[in-house]
């Protein structure tokens, strides 16, 4: 069964053909390959539908392009970028114009923006070729990316946010208090689905029941972006 936000834009399956049109396109400011819960959605989606993935190779450790089964493009823009620097925003106009570009190529019915530094071309997209616009929160850009010292910025970059995902088709956040974040700005569709591992891959049972003793040691695993604010130091210190 696919998911409520695209069975509702109805979009015809292209499934098999290599053409220079996609059903779903998919935006990451990143290499794509190693980020599961974009995996996961790559897999979803291309059941049914044609997907053009566009993401960002920083590091220049990857191909620019290559097919993922019979339906999924990924291309990926290759100018070298740092992560989670102030300076990165000198970098994004490029990458959002070779997003622009792509779009128009290729002329996806359905847009599937990770984050908002792939949302602003993604809507830029919607607001001229009327494109069904997906705003897929991972993080909320300015808590996770400008320190609150610079208090005007991160306001701005904020309400961008805000108001830009009321202006999307559909939401999709991790939490319901992420989605509380939006406040008013929340679009008509909002969805909530959690960083859950894909247990189809897995041969054994889980039990929701097993529970941990008092006396045994507790591994934690945090695979998500290393940044001070995510209280990863406190953690460390329990």
């Amino acid at each position: 069964m696919l998911p409520w936000f695209l069975e509702r834009f109805n979009t015809p399956n292209a499934k098999g053909g290599r053409a220079s049109f996609f059903d779903v396109a998919l935006i990451r400011s990143n290499p794509i390959l190693y980020e599961l819960r974009v995996l996961k959605i790559i897999r979803f989606i291309s059941k049914k539908y044609s997907l053009l993935v566009l993401g960002w190779d920083r590091d220049g450790t990857h191909s620019f392009s290559e097919f993922i089964g019979e339906n999924v493009l990924v291309k990926r823009f290759k100018i070298k970028a740092p992560y989670a620097r102030f300076y990165l925003l000198l970098y994004y106009p490029l990458f959002w114009l070779w997003v622009f570009k792509n779009l128009l190529v290729y002329r996806p019915k359905v847009i599937h923006a990770c984050d908002l530094d792939a949302l602003i071309p993604a809507y830029l997209f919607k607001l001229f070729f009327s494109a069904k616009l997906v705003f897929d929160n991972f993080d909320r850009f300015a808590m996770a990316f400008i320190p609150t010292k610079y208090r005007l910025l991160y306001s701005a970059v904020n309400k961008i946010e805000e108001v830009l995902a009321k202006k999307s088709d559909a939401l999709i956040t991790v939490s319901e208090e992420r989605k509380s974040l939006f406040g008013g700005y929340l679009p008509k569709h909002a969805e909530i689905i959690m960083n859950c591992p894909g247990l189809e891959d897995y041969d054994e049972v889980v039990n929701d029941e097993q529970k941990l003793k008092v006396n045994e040691v507790l591994t934690l695993v945090y695979a998500g972006a290393i940044a001070r604010d995510r209280g990863l130091l406190l953690i460390s210190k329990a």
